[in-house]
């Protein structure tokens, strides 16, 4: 992106919700961990050392709490647009966007941040895919509806990819989900 940006009115008024605006995986996933886990902004790191972990605070506890309800809904209400996400027992929040490419605004980069379980956040998940393809051959259950994906957008695919990846791992990070949890022991006791 040039670094010579004209400050225009227009691009005033859609910096506001994002539009225009480039940043990494990394930090979109720095920030949505502070921002669910109570506020406090941690440095993101490959190796971890809990005692020389340092945060700083970002946002009180109270208003991370709301955000945490707000991304929860994005997965579960009527009108949410992270459908797809919604795995029974890991409690998934996120938000999804959808963004057209810089120079050729048929590219798209659909991405979709989430944080599990919301009830008590402990893993942020960012799936960011570009230029991604309508499947034409998977059929989706939408909300008990059997269809075809009819857009391409971030809630159709990274959406998507992402809840498969929670169902995968959740078992594997011990997540407490209850659904796994009840299976699991009826085969063992079996």
């Amino acid at each position: 992106m040039p670094h010579n940006i004209k400050w225009n009115k227009c691009k005033l008024e859609t910096v506001s919700f994002g539009h225009g605006i480039t940043t990494t995986p990394v930090q979109i996933a720095s920030i949505y961990s502070a921002i669910v886990n109570g506020g406090k902004m941690v440095r993101p790191s490959l190796v971890i050392d809990r005692e020389k972990i340092k945060t700083k605070k970002l946002i009180s506890v109270e208003t991370s709490k709301t955000i945490n309800s707000i991304l929860r809904k994005v997965v579960t209400s009527k009108n949410g647009t992270a459908h797809f996400a919604d795995k029974n027992g890991y409690y998934v929040g996120g938000k999804t966007g959808t963004a057209e490419g810089y120079e050729n605004k048929k590219n798209k980069v659909n991405t979709f941040i989430s944080v599990f379980p919301t009830n008590k956040p402990k893993y942020t998940l960012l799936v960011m895919l570009e230029n991604p393809q309508i499947s034409k051959d998977l059929v989706y259950d939408y909300r008990g509806v059997k269809t075809k994906a009819p857009y391409n957008t971030s809630g159709w695919n990274s959406v998507y990819v992402a809840g498969k990846i929670i169902e995968k791992i959740g078992p594997i990070l011990a997540i407490n989900n209850k659904e796994f949890t009840n299976q699991h022991v009826t085969e063992k006791f079996n």
